[in-house]
């Protein structure tokens, strides 16, 4: 499964249409094998969910909880 988070300087980014970056966490079986992080290159609302469905199969979130979780696996 692959999350994307809104990201930046290190953080969760609280304005998903604002965002700048994504952070891609590549899960199995509860472990993070991979990370990424992904230019919106200034996309608004509208085009992010273009940037998103490049990264087929991803699941935004910006639940602070697994925002925790994941950068545990950093």
């Amino acid at each position: 499964m692959k999350i994307a988070v809104t990201y930046q300087d290190g953080d969760i980014f609280q304005h998903f249409g604002h965002t700048e970056f994504f952070k891609i966490y590549d899960i199995e079986n509860t472990d993070i094998v991979k990370t990424e992080i992904v230019s919106t290159n200034g996309s608004g609302h509208g085009a992010l969910a273009e940037v998103l469905r490049r990264h087929h199969g991803i699941v935004t979130s910006r639940h602070q909880a697994l925002w925790r979780r994941c950068r545990q696996g950093r």
